[in-house]
């Protein structure tokens, strides 16, 4: 079964990547230069935390060119 996403008026493909314990990856087809993480279940961490320890702990570890 394929599944397709709206993004600024254009329909992508979402092609299955990775997946681990609490998310799953999709590129999105064709040619779209994002990811799309979902997470498996919900989280009891506010989202706005994540970003702020990912922004602030995470990546501050890793050259810019690397990090999605």
């Amino acid at each position: 079964m394929e599944y397709t996403v709206g993004i600024s008026g254009e329909d992508y493909a979402l092609e299955y990547l990775a997946e681990g314990a609490a998310n799953i990856v999709y590129k999105l087809r064709p040619s779209h230069s994002d990811l799309l993480r979902l997470r498996k279940t919900r989280s009891s961490i506010p989202y706005s935390e994540i970003v702020h320890n990912f922004e602030t702990v995470v990546a501050p570890l890793f050259p810019d060119e690397v990090l999605i």
